[in-house]
């Protein structure tokens, strides 16, 4: 959860930003410019959370894609990969937060509890400043940089990616 990760939707865009900092057992990592946004094949995904299991959902998005783009298509795709990160390490419980984008859509993941999100959301340790910032109509961008200066646990670069709906 150490971590912020927003994104705005558009009429003919969905915006990402979050930032790079590690941190873990009441430690920060610095320097490690970690990649918290990814975009893999059709899929943008945004992650807060467990480190590891976003390492195997990286690795289950390059072979597989939700069967379609509503609510129900993204919770069986979690659910399919919850099977695949069991095979992996006998543990299939989701604890990480994800913004997921596919199909011109955005949805928020905590679990298997999912929505499409239709204005804007933010995961991770820093969400209140991100939620605040961008209800206050500031871009993804500057709700980070709001998230950096309040929350200890948010820090790093910035990265951000831009998709067509």
């Amino acid at each position: 959860d150490m971590s912020i990760v927003v994104a705005k939707v558009f009429d003919n865009r969905i915006e990402f930003a979050a930032d790079s900092q590690i941190s873990g057992h009441y430690v920060i990592f610095p320097d490690q410019g970690y990649q918290k946004l990814r975009r893999i094949n059709d899929i943008v995904l945004g992650f807060s959370g467990n480190v590891e299991e976003c390492n195997y959902m990286t690795y289950y998005m390059k072979t597989h894609l939700p069967e379609g783009n509503d609510e129900l298509d993204v919770i069986r795709y979690l659910v399919e990969f919850a099977k695949f990160k069991k095979e992996l390490c006998g543990d299939a419980t989701l604890r990480s937060q994800y913004l997921i984008a596919y199909g011109g859509k955005l949805f928020e993941a905590d679990g298997l509890s999912v929505i499409e999100i239709k204005d804007f959301a933010a995961i991770g340790c820093g969400r209140d400043f991100g939620y605040a910032a961008l209800y206050l109509c500031h871009s993804v961008r500057e709700a980070v940089e709001v998230a950096i200066k309040l929350d200890p646990y948010v820090g790093g670069d910035i990265t951000e990616y831009t998709i067509a709906r």
